[in-house]
């Protein structure tokens, strides 16, 4: 299949998969009530798990970073145009609206940042590097949240911008390590123990930054740094594993 037409038919996957998944979240909390933060976490997975799609269906990077930002973008307008029309009034209440924008905004930077570097610089090898720090973000700060808000009672002094607790920060790290060790063992043939070591890592230093990191911008902060420390330690571990009897 030439490229061109697979990256369209994978362009259309993207939309698809964000319609879908978005249409499913919004009539659940209609008809089942879900808390709006359970609502709002379950929207940070749907684009954290889009990026195996962005990463492993399209054959070129610029199309892929292309696909994301055309989309992102008219989810932005999407979101604009929507809260002026009385059926979404939902959107404006509690100031949604430009929350949701500067998230989408916060989503686009990462994915085309990640694409751009661990793809179109680093070249196709290094595209898990971007998968395992979405996958970090996306999962862990899901947990963290929805733990946090629901059982955490310690607050965290090291939280130096905003209150968070030692419940959110231990059930992030526990998040991100299952989220991170199972997109090495899916996409890598790196050996079972310089996974876990690696997991161990990347884990800790997500539930650190996210930690550190004022609310909302771990959207950028979690996944940019996870995906580097990524392409910087994996290797090493993996050769460090092959010294040891």
């Amino acid at each position: 299949m030439p490229p061109y037409i697979a990256d369209a038919l994978s362009t259309l996957a993207f939309f698809a998969y964000y319609a879908a998944c978005a249409a499913a979240i919004m009539l659940l909390t209609e008809r089942t009530g879900i808390p709006p933060e359970v609502a709002r976490k379950a929207y940070h997975l749907m684009c954290s798990a889009s990026i195996f799609i962005v990463l492993f269906a399209f054959q070129r990077w610029w199309a892929a970073a292309s696909a994301v930002a055309g989309f992102f973008l008219v989810a932005y307008l999407a979101t604009w145009l929507l809260e002026r029309i009385p059926a979404f009034r939902f959107i404006r209440r509690r100031n949604q609206g430009p929350e949701i924008r500067r998230q989408i905004i916060s989503v686009l930077a990462v994915f085309v940042l990640l694409i751009v570097l661990f793809w179109g610089v680093l070249g196709p090898g290094s595209r898990v590097h971007a998968a395992v720090g979405l996958a970090a973000w996306g999962v862990g700060d899901a947990v963290a949240g929805m733990c946090g808000k629901r059982f955490g009672r310690v607050r965290s002094w090291f939280s130096a911008f905003a209150p968070k607790t030692l419940e959110g920060t231990v059930a992030m790290f526990g998040a991100a390590l299952l989220a991170i060790f199972l997109t090495l063992t899916f996409l890598t043939p790196v050996p079972l123990v310089a996974r876990l070591v690696a997991s161990t890592i990347l884990a800790l230093a997500a539930s650190l930054i996210e930690l550190v990191t004022r609310r909302g911008w771990d959207t950028l902060s979690v996944p940019a740094a996870v995906a580097l420390l990524s392409f910087l330690i994996l290797p090493a571990v993996t050769r460090m594993m092959q010294y040891l009897p």
